[in-house]
């Protein structure tokens, strides 16, 4: 940054310099007016003191004399008068450029330190974005990433719904048309196996979804069904499938997951009907086994939170797999706990 010096106005020197220079040609007019003067009036001046009859010698000055001498200390006065100016001008110039260049030093100076503040601000904005350009990149990631998953999850629980809903309408289909027939009928049939089929292909896909709250219920609906779809048919190679199933969904009832559900009791409910209808003859359970079955048994039948229309539904769904009235399977219960 260059100040510029501006115009010096006129002052006392230059006043001084101009009535220097007026004094000065004053002057000089009357050294050069001197022999002009003398040639025409020198007879009228008197030549001697003792004809001008002077007694001093001021009075003996002539005029040329005097003019002389007016002249000599004009000129001095004129050239002592430009020595001062041009003394004075150069220190009055050296303190103005003196200033200038303090100031231009200071507005440098200033400048400098502010623009290292205005770097140290702009550093410390950058690190600030980008730091928060980083966060909200990541939680963008974060967020995509899990949208992705929770469309994907949705995806499989769709999938999963269809299976379950295909499994149960050929489970209802098997029901209706051997719930009059015997015990043999009841066990057998194309909609049983095609149910099961359903069943499985819904636990195979509700095994992908994450183990939370969101999914607990569909994951051990899916299980129950295909636990209790083994226990109608109960072959002898279902044994370890459904009591693995019955394992699981116990589990799930009776752990910390057992406030999450919507049907803890279903999925008692069939974990005893499994140990009850895997059992082997010339095994029977033991006897801390059958308390439990009784318990839960008596339990899911006397619990008044229980819709009355559900508790009927299980008694007759033991009953279909039994081929008995479920009294008299309680009554067997009752009499195993009590031998």
């Amino acid at each position: 940054m260059r100040i510029h010096r501006p115009a010096k106005p006129q002052g006392l020197t230059d006043c001084i310099f101009k009535w220097a220079a007026i004094i000065f040609m004053i002057s000089a007019s009357l050294i050069w007016f001197l022999p002009i003067y003398k040639f025409f009036f020198s007879p009228l001046l008197p030549q001697t003191l003792a004809q001008a009859k002077v007694t001093n010698a001021i009075d003996a000055m002539t005029g040329e004399t005097m003019l002389s001498l007016l002249g000599v200390l004009a000129a001095f006065g004129a050239v002592v008068g430009y020595i001062f100016h041009e003394i004075i001008k150069r220190d009055i110039d050296k303190k103005i450029d003196d200033s200038i260049k303090a100031t231009e030093d200071d507005l440098k100076a200033k400048i400098e330190t502010r623009s290292d503040e205005i770097q140290k601000v702009a550093e410390n904005v950058r690190i600030t974005l980008t730091q928060e350009i980083k966060e909200r990149t990541e939680e963008i990631a974060t967020l995509a990433k899990k949208i992705n998953a929770e469309a994907e999850n949705a995806l499989v629980a769709s999938g999963v719904n269809a299976e379950f809903a295909s499994a149960h309408t050929l489970w209802t289909i098997h029901y209706e048309n051997t719930k009059d027939k015997s015990a043999a009928e009841k066990s057998q049939g194309l909609f049983l196996d095609y149910a099961i089929q359903k069943a499985k292909a819904s636990v195979n896909a509700v095994n992908e979804l994450p183990h939370d709250k969101k999914y607990l219920d569909i994951i051990c609906i899916c299980k129950n069904n295909l636990a209790f779809f083994l226990a109608v048919r109960g072959q002898a190679e279902d044994k370890k499938e459904a009591l693995n199933l019955a394992k699981e969904i116990s589990a799930e009832a009776t752990g910390e997951n057992e406030k999450n559900l919507k049907i803890p009791h279903i999925l008692k409910v069939t974990w005893a009907l499994i140990q009850l209808r895997f059992c082997d003859k010339d095994k029977p359970i033991d006897k801390p086994t059958m308390k439990e079955v009784h318990q839960i048994v008596t339990a899911t039948l006397e619990d008044s939170k229980i819709a009355a229309q559900v508790r009927r539904q299980f008694e007759e769904r033991w009953g279909y797999i039994f081929s008995k009235p479920f009294h008299e399977i309680l009554e067997e219960i009752r009499k195993a706990i009590n031998s």
